[in-house]
């Protein structure tokens, strides 16, 4: 049988024949008008460098300049996704285009902050739905098992743009000033003409859908047809939505939640990285900090493709989008906390930061296309972004408005890597889909393998919450010693010099070390580790009903004779029974709640009351205390507690059969003794 003939080869064929193709004219289109469009939304983090001066605009107002774009497309986007959808990809994106470019030009004669707060908000309103309009254009076109690397591919765009964008700008900054106007003023208007003519092509060039496409024969239509169709139908199956039922989808919402966190973590560092870079170089030119700027974006663009691929291959989503937020929250910590000068070292924490927050949008953006389809995925995926945006007003805004208010920029990137360590464990606790057709085989493998001696398993939320807090609290117990060996002494009130009366001395060595060492560095870092995981830990305990079953005492537990009887387990250190050692008992579940609810917020709260960012903000937090050192002698109180708490749990564990816990918080399963 000839290979054209063979029913195994001639789909193949058919299949890398037509991916190709779609992949060679379709993704090049989109990503060069994506390219347009973040030059247009972020030029002005290059205009900043001479148009705040000129207009007189401080730190705060720059960062409303900055977000209130967002707030122009939150309101516009849902309705521009659903119109795409009904009207075609081709006329509603070219009319975006358009719009865009010519508000885009306008910007550029605004006299004052507040014409600007005006003409950016319009942007924003005329711009909406684009992003999401693509994405939900692309699954028009690729199978499920496509779309990660396929969307990251077109999402190169962001970093591509700034890439090409930075010595552009900074170019036309230095030696742009034709005819009287300001070369910020001309930066605007310049980048706005792409925008009209990539609308006119759009119009005249891009097909709706496959149906239209004339580089793709009869054949390759029907396959990329029946393909798709396939997807949806299997979809349908799962969950046949409406789009009111979209909007009110759990996951959905979830899925908003993380993109709220990690947008408003990636257009901060697109907004302010140029004053950063600009504050670090001194007296360089625009050309040469744009230049400096455009190094994160290099790096960031083979990271971001490399992850996508890896995401595709291995058709795993949740990991490869939280690992590199994660990485990216660290990085901005000690961007806001390292007091350095080195230029070679900021820029090699923002490629981290640049890299972790691209390297996202792949794997997420492959989420909602696992249960969403047609009206149902336009809304969704709208919803999420319309909403995810946000993310994009809050985050600029907010380092201004933290920088007027404290004097420096860098304590607004602490505010930020919170809310990526908020994306990456809301992505970790995302629950994972299966396909409806396998579900039931899923199930009854599962079954088969557990046995009688096994009980149920914990989830995934707790385990990773679980180990970080483990980790977290482990280095601040080593930063913290560190601390108390550079001053062990305590006080209470606002006093504590060298020389003024202590009110305990502890027992340990005194060694006068510098108070910015590498252990508060570790200390700081840890302790906001703490403070996410424990929040995430709460939330979805609460929600999921964790907090209420397991924590909880039953009234079984209440009765005398039973509280008599764990405290006697308790203070013999008496091994427990196999069903015992499952379940928590009363003085664990109350020392729980006490820790989770009483000690660990009161280390929080004293935590911020000696950090002079928090308390310059709101200084009734160190008041309330009776002042800094008393804060600090609070806090020292409460970790002992905590310490004690550890080590009793420790041993509790041991006496339960350490191997076996252990095993139980890494993959979830908890097996006997004897297995």
């Amino acid at each position: 049988m000839s290979k054209a003939t063979s029913p195994a080869a001639a789909p193949s064929a058919i299949e890398s024949q037509t991916v190709r193709k779609v992949k060679t004219r379709i993704v090049p289109f989109v990503f060069f008008l994506f390219v347009i469009a973040i030059l247009d939304r972020n030029n002005i983090g290059f205009a900043s460098l001479t148009m705040n001066k000129e207009l007189a605009i401080s730190s705060q107002q720059y960062g409303f300049i900055a977000g209130i774009f967002f707030l122009g497309y939150f309101i516009f986007e849902v309705p521009s996704n659903l119109l795409l959808h009904r009207i075609g990809a081709r006329i509603w994106i070219a009319r975006i285009l358009i719009t865009w470019g010519i508000v885009t030009m306008l910007s550029g004669f605004v006299r004052t902050a507040h014409e600007l707060y005006a003409v950016r908000f319009l942007l924003g309103f005329a711009e909406a739905g684009y992003f999401p309009g693509i994405l939900l254009y692309l699954t028009y076109w690729f199978r499920q098992r496509d779309l990660a690397q396929t969307a990251a591919l077109f999402l190169t765009a962001n970093p591509v743009a700034n890439i090409i964008g930075a010595p552009f700008s900074g170019m036309v900054l230095d030696h742009v000033h034709w005819w009287g106007l300001s070369s910020w003023r001309w930066l605007l208007i310049l980048e706005g003409v792409p925008a009209i003519l990539g609308g006119a092509l759009t119009y005249f060039l891009l097909p709706s859908r496959p149906s239209e496409a004339k580089f793709l024969t009869a054949e390759e239509k029907s396959w990329i047809t029946t393909e798709l169709s396939r997807e949806e139908q299997t979809k349908l199956a799962a969950s046949r939505m409406t789009v009111a039922q979209t909007l009110l989808h759990r996951r959905v919402w979830h899925l908003t939640a993380v993109c709220f966190c990690f947008l408003l973590g990636l257009y901060s560092m697109i907004f302010w990285m140029p004053q950063f870079v600009k504050t670090l170089s001194g007296q360089q030119s625009n050309t040469a900090i744009s230049l400096l700027v455009m190094i994160p974006y290099l790096v960031g663009l083979p990271v971001m493709i490399l992850v996508a691929r890896s995401s595709d291959r291995r058709l795993e989503r949740r990991y490869h989008a939280a690992v590199p937020l994660v990485i990216a929250a660290a990085a901005l910590v000690l961007l806001g906390t390292i007091q350095s000068g080195s230029v070679f070292l900021s820029l090699t924490l923002w490629c981290l930061v640049a890299s972790g927050s691209f390297s996202v949008y792949g794997p997420f953006w492959s989420l909602p296309n696992e249960f969403l389809t047609g009206f149902s995925a336009a809304a969704g995926i709208a919803l999420i972004n319309c909403f995810g945006n946000l993310g994009g007003f809050v985050g600029p805004f907010a380092i201004g408005a933290i920088g007027r208010k404290t004097g420096s920029l860098q304590t607004g990137l602490v505010f930020v890597a919170f809310f990526l360590f908020t994306s990456a464990m809301l992505i970790v606790a995302l629950r994972k889909r299966t396909v409806p057709d396998t579900e039931a085989a899923v199930l009854e493998t599962e079954v088969r393998l557990v046995k009688v001696s096994e009980f149920p398993p914990h989830s995934v939320t707790v385990r990773v919450t679980h180990w970080i807090t483990t980790i977290s609290f482990l280095a601040l117990l080593l930063s913290g010693v560190g601390i108390l060996l550079a001053h062990p002494r305590l006080y209470w009130g606002e006093t504590g010099g060298i020389g003024a009366p202590s009110l305990i001395d502890l027992p340990l060595p005194f060694a006068d070390l510098p108070i910015r060492g590498p252990s508060r560095y570790l200390h700081f870092l840890s302790a906001w580790m703490l403070v996410v995981t424990g929040l995430v830990y709460v939330a979805i305990g609460v929600i999921t009903g964790h907090v209420r079953k397991r924590l909880l005492p039953d009234k079984s537990q209440l009765r005398w004779n039973s509280i008599r009887q764990v405290v006697s387990d308790h203070v013999r250190f008496k091994r427990p029974s196999e069903d015992e050692s499952i379940t928590y008992n009363l003085l664990q579940r109350v020392t729980y709640l006490v820790v989770i609810f009483g000690l660990v917020p009161l280390m929080i709260w004293t935590g911020l009351a000696m950090s002079p960012g928090f308390t310059a903000v709101f200084p009734s937090v160190v008041l309330t205390l009776g002042g800094f050192q008393a804060a600090r002698t609070i806090h020292f109180f409460v970790a002992v507690s905590l310490i004690v708490f550890l080590l009793v749990h420790v041993a509790m564990v041991c006496l339960a059969g350490f191997r076996q816990r252990v095993a139980a918080m890494i993959t979830g399963r908890i097996s006997s003794r004897t297995d």
